[in-house]
């Protein structure tokens, strides 16, 4: 499983629309097999995902999304679980083992990570 992170230094970054940066996970079996850092300039939504799609990522872990990002994100087969805070390393273990969705991980204004259930 490929997990792409919006990033912002170590933490998740605040909205995926203007993040510049990405950290790709690698995940076999439960564990990590690798991780790097992707350089993510593109302004344009649809360029966005685009690279998303290129770069084989099953899920995107993000704070804030705007609603036609998520939409598309959604419609290529992508996972989304948005509304995310926290550093980068505690978000992608609670990921893996099934937690994410533990308040202390949530944005404020977020109740619920999940793709289905979102501010």
């Amino acid at each position: 499983m490929r997990i792409a992170v919006a990033i912002d230094g170590t933490r998740v970054s605040t909205v995926f629309d203007f993040t510049e940066k990405l950290v790709l996970v690698e995940v076999e079996g439960g564990a990590i097999t690798g991780i790097r850092e992707i350089h993510f300039p593109e302004k344009i939504v649809s360029l966005r995902v685009a690279r998303l799609k290129n770069l084989k990522v099953d899920t995107l872990i993000c704070g804030a999304i705007s609603e036609p990002a998520a939409m598309m994100i959604r419609h290529c087969g992508i996972r989304l679980v948005q509304g995310i805070s926290g550093e980068i390393e505690n978000v992608v273990e609670a990921f893996i083992k099934g937690i994410i969705e533990n308040s202390r991980f949530f944005l404020p204004g977020f109740g619920h990570p999940s793709g289905e259930m979102h501010k």
